[in-house]
């Protein structure tokens, strides 16, 4: 059975000394993909374009527990996000507010 691997830096693995190490191409050693989002269109949108840092009133798409988005309750806002397509026009016009589409098993409503 053929198993599919990750790349791995060519200069490692070659002695016990020296374990093969992977790469990680998508996310930085610190691993903010869950925060932050993998795509441009979710970090543009939570950066306030000055002094890189993140605006601390961007209104992802929030409840009244601020959890994001509706029916998150681990309280990761990229964990089940709406589209990034036109999200001011969800925020002020409250399309992700009371939306039941988030699938949670804990959700009682």
């Amino acid at each position: 059975m053929p198993i599919l691997r990750t790349r791995y830096d060519e200069s490692t693995g070659n002695s016990p000394n020296n374990p093969r190490q992977q790469l990680n191409e998508i996310t930085p050693y610190i691993d903010g993909g869950l925060i932050y989002g993998t795509s441009k269109a979710w970090s543009n949108i939570l950066r306030t374009y000055s002094n890189g840092t993140i605006d601390k009133n961007g209104l992802l798409a929030s409840s009244s527990s601020y959890k994001y988005p509706e029916n998150n309750i681990i309280g990761l806002p990229m964990a089940n996000p709406p589209p990034p397509i036109n999200h001011d026009k969800y925020i002020s016009q409250h399309y992700t507010e009371k939306v039941n589409r988030y699938f949670s098993k804990y959700n009682l409503k």
